[in-house]
C-alpha cells in the first residue's frame, strides 16, 4: 500500500504526501544510505509518492484500492 509506505493516512493532504516523500527520500537514497535494501525501498517510496500526488492517479488508486478490499 502506498499510504503504508509513505506512513502516512488515507485522507493526507498533498502537503503531508510531499513531506513524507522528502523524509523518506533522504532516508533511503542510495547516495545517503548504503544498506542493501535502500534501493528498492527508495523506488518504492519514489512510486508511491508519483502516485499519490497526482491527484487522478490517486483517486484511480484509492478506488481501486477499496474495490479490492471488499473481496
Amino acid at each position: 500500500c502506498h499510504y503504508n509506505v509513505l506512513e502516512i493516512k488515507n485522507g493526507a493532504t498533498e502537503s503531508e504526501v510531499k513531506k513524507a516523500y522528502r523524509k523518506m527520500a533522504l532516508k533511503y537514497h542510495p547516495d545517503k544510505n548504503s544498506d542493501p535494501g535502500a534501493v528498492e525501498l527508495f523506488r518504492r517510496v519514489s512510486q508511491a509518492y508519483v502516485v499519490l500526488n497526482d491527484s487522478t492517479t490517486r483517486r484511480k488508486y484509492d478506488s481501486e484500492t477499496r474495490r479490492n478490499r471488499r473481496f
